[in-house]
């Protein structure tokens, strides 16, 4: 019997690609921890971070993993270095603006809640980051008019029919937010849309 020579495909995949193969197994490692073992997962984005400070997929994993741990420094950072390496990156601009959000640096969450609207305006966490923003600045009305945006990008989200919902209800627009209740209840009954 023939002995497969599939123990020899990593070694060899790692000297033909040279370290990003070995990066790659870091961020399946530290991915396959982020749920259990936020340490674990924060070393293995080390060493791929060691090299490649600004890997996108790493940073994400790291920052994640950092806020887990309560070191939000360390995750803004990590966000940041992130966005380094995608400054497109709607994801990276949202995670970082709800940080600054969580840490009551409004105008900070701003900035990156208009960057992830600049490069996906029918992103709903996007729009309902900037309605959050206003809310916390106190401005209900502005907070609506982005929440309805929101609807408007994806009427089927349930989270921006819900978030249009309370911020109506703080603002004693019962027979709005009804509606939007509705709506919600409409779309957890309804099956479940094919993707295309």
């Amino acid at each position: 019997m023939r002995r497969p020579f599939g123990f020899l495909i990593l070694p060899a995949m790692m000297l033909l690609l040279g370290g990003c193969a070995e990066q790659a197994m870091h961020i399946d490692a530290a991915k396959r921890l982020e749920p259990t073992d936020a340490a674990g997962a924060v070393e293995e984005c080390k060493k791929v971070l060691k090299d490649k400070p600004t890997d996108f997929e790493a940073n994400m994993v790291l920052a994640r993993c950092l806020q887990k741990l309560n070191d939000n420094a360390g995750a803004e950072e990590a966000y940041k270095n992130a966005l380094k390496g995608d400054p497109k990156s709607v994801d990276g601009h949202i995670r970082l603006g709800t940080l600054y959000l969580s840490r009551k640096n409004t105008d900070e969450a701003k900035q990156e809640f208009e960057q992830a609207v600049y490069y996906d305006n029918k992103s709903v966490p996007a729009l309902c980051g900037q309605g959050q923003v206003f809310e916390a600045k106190g401005d209900m009305a502005s907070a609506v008019d982005k929440y309805r945006d929101a609807v408007k990008a994806d009427p089927d989200s349930i989270d921006a029919h819900q978030t249009l919902a309370l911020a109506l209800g703080k603002m004693d627009k019962f027979d709005e937010a009804k509606v939007e209740i509705e709506a919600v209840r409409k779309l957890k009954e309804a099956p479940p849309k094919a993707k295309p």
